[in-house]
């Protein structure tokens, strides 16, 4: 749907214009080497990536209209776009950046024109480029993006010393939400403090932990734990969920394959390769990571995460599209380990969630199922407890829990989408405060357990080679008690349309 004219300058990095209709082109080309000329923009050599987009309506009901060729002055005319096709460029814009090509990703949308908007990208780490951005500062000084103030900043930092050394962690401060986001360790969130409320929780492990120091198959296969201390944690790509032996068998009931898969996957001890910031004329700042998940003769599955957080926001959002690159298929798994402690988690504390139904996970489960959605205090050799929960969906196609603090005073929401995240856990750890306490708030594609029986239940996301599946949800944290109100009355609300079912005993389609 969009076409890029990408020129590639010497010592700098590229500037894409986007456009979405031919007679656009010059003048999105003129706008951008007057803003240049006039300094209103950093020079070529500080910009990574300018991207302009032209938003606006679909001008018919055809949602594409074929473009072989533009023909207008200054560009010569380039037959099918397809492949990358070059095009010689005859303004003074060629004389900055050369050599330039054209690539059409897609046939170009007949759109009115409307604003237009841009977006800069920078690269804080590309392994494949060589660059490594450590320290770098990214404000409203640095960058001479003002449009909406001067209260937020991004910056790279590389811990030394200890379990952390080699750890990467990228500070984002939105001026009002800061969060600490660890490339080092498949893009998870270290922790978060919203308008001067802490989100995290104490775990034993007290500092991010390199993955070179975490030994997966120990314990029995419950080494991931070695590492765990992050706000949210991906467990996946290709499998989440309890250790144990996974058996695959054709059509025919043969084994085809058995292998030991440790507890809840590899993504949360694997780097990020390429780590960039893109920031929006609307306030929007978003940070995506790369990470891959391959080994020889084990598949290939790629992580796109993406991070969105807007300026003066209380919330942010998850986008994570995980791709096969593998020629053949290949099973995919998430869980997002959303790990929340103190303020928000103390005696009297309430999980809402509308649901259709609710059951325990195993016996010790089973125990607490009265009072499942609340929560004690401490309690020393406390016995965790997970509940399976099949959550109602609202008009936007998203779930919503909540979890509110005993007092009423302060929330976490978490809205995600199930159409990929159809299945929700609650995690209770409500053991003594130096041993992990802890609830967490769990959205996943599967239940966490071992993935020979979710395979079973048909719980498994099947990817085709360079298929691809999407998950999305977003936190949001409140500190008003009206705004908790509303946040409860919502999910009230939405469990108008079906009465919850709650079992007191294990569901053997969820629980092997």
């Amino acid at each position: 749907m969009w076409c890029y004219v990408t020129n590639v300058p010497h010592n700098a990095g590229d500037v894409h214009w986007v456009f979405g209709r031919r007679n656009a082109i010059l003048t999105v080309v003129a706008r951008l080497w007057k803003r240049l000329a006039m300094s209103e923009y950093p020079q070529p050599a500080e910009i990574q990536r300018l991207r302009f987009r032209l938003i606006g309506r679909l001008h018919d009901k055809e949602l594409c209209t074929p473009m072989r060729c533009v023909q207008a002055s200054g560009l010569e005319s380039v037959a099918d776009f397809g492949g990358g096709s070059g095009v010689s460029v005859s303004n003074p814009v060629a004389n900055l950046w050369r050599p330039s090509f054209l690539t059409c990703i897609s046939e170009i949308p007949e759109r009115r024109i409307g604003r237009l908007e841009m977006e800069k990208q920078f690269v804080l780490m590309d392994v494949d480029r060589n660059v490594y951005e450590v320290d770098r500062v990214l404000n409203a000084q640095t960058t001479n993006i003002r449009s909406f103030g001067s209260e937020w900043s991004i910056r790279l930092q590389r811990l030394h010393g200890g379990l952390s050394d080699g750890v990467d962690v990228v500070w984002v401060d939105n001026g009002c939400t800061r969060l600490a986001i660890l490339p080092t360790r498949g893009m998870g969130i270290w922790k978060a403090n919203v308008a001067g409320v802490p989100l995290e929780w104490h775990s034993p492990v007290q500092r991010p932990v390199h993955p070179t120091f975490v030994d997966q198959s120990r314990r029995g296969g419950i080494g991931w734990l070695d590492g765990f201390n992050e706000l949210i944690c991906r467990c996946g790509l290709g499998w989440h969920g309890a250790p144990g032996t996974d058996v695959t068998r054709d059509a025919d009931g043969n084994v085809v394959s058995e292998q030991f898969l440790p507890l809840h996957g590899r993504i949360a001890n694997l780097p990020a390769h390429s780590v960039t910031v893109e920031i929006s004329d609307d306030g929007a700042i978003s940070i995506v990571g790369v990470v891959d998940e391959a080994g020889m003769f084990g598949g290939h599955l790629r992580l796109t995460a993406q991070l969105t957080t807007y300026v003066g926001s209380n919330t942010f959002e998850i986008r994570d599209t995980v791709q096969n690159l593998s020629a053949g298929s290949a099973e995919a798994e998430m869980l997002y380990h959303c790990n929340i402690g103190r303020p928000f988690v103390g005696e009297g504390a309430k999980l809402h969630i509308a649901a259709a139904e609710v059951a325990p996970r195993d016996s010790r489960a089973a125990e607490g199922i009265s009072d499942w959605p609340t929560y004690t205090g401490p309690v020393q050799g406390y016995a965790e407890q997970v509940y399976f929960v099949r959550p109602l969906t609202a008009d936007d196609g998203r779930a919503l829990a909540v979890l509110a603090a005993p007092e009423g005073d302060r929330a976490v929401a978490v809205r995600f989408d199930t159409s990929t995240l159809p299945w929700f856990a609650q995690w209770k750890n409500t053991q003594a405060e130096a041993d992990g306490y802890v609830t967490g708030l769990e959205p996943c594609s599967s239940f966490p357990n071992l993935r020979s029986f979710e395979r079973q239940q048909n719980r498994v996301v099947q990817l085709d080679p360079m298929g691809s599946v999407t998950f999305e949800f977003a936190v949001t944290v409140v500190s008003a008690a009206d705004d908790v109100s509303r946040l409860v009355q919502e999910v009230a609300d939405l469990q108008q349309a079906e009465r919850m079912t709650v079992h007191d005993q294990p569901n053997p389609e969820w629980s092997p």
